[in-house]
């Protein structure tokens, strides 16, 4: 049952993505997850995985990602998060169709290194 406010709760384990991102309706990022990533699925099978979650209102977005759109040769992980937390912060309010093509537009270098995938999910009250 969601908390008075919300409009409900998003749950996840971490399976070797990079962490799972909330914007919210005043352009405030944060970054989810307070545990290290676990391994990648079938990496080490019998690895216990750790889950998290968190109360989310019906304006917020939770965007789930691979490191595709974060991770470049010659470029820590660190900046390519950085660039993605102002690149969402800057979409606040948009449709979720637009945020999720104006993110690939302004991340993907001209050539591709790696796969991408995105998911972003806007909760209704």
């Amino acid at each position: 049952m969601p908390e008075a406010g919300t409009a409900g709760r998003v749950h996840w384990s971490n399976a070797g993505h990079p962490p799972p991102m909330l914007l919210r309706a005043d352009g405030r990022v944060e970054v989810l997850g307070s545990r290290p990533s676990g391994p990648l699925l079938g990496v080490a099978p019998d690895t216990a995985r750790t889950e998290e979650d968190r109360s989310l209102d019906c304006t917020s977005v939770v965007l789930l990602y691979t490191d595709g759109l974060v991770e470049r040769r010659g470029q820590s992980i660190e900046t390519g998060l950085e660039e993605l937390e102002r690149a969402l912060s800057s979409l606040a309010g948009c449709a979720l169709e637009d945020l999720c093509d104006a993110l690939l537009e302004r991340l993907l270098p001209e050539r591709l290194e790696d796969d991408v995938a995105l998911v972003a999910v806007r909760l209704r009250g």
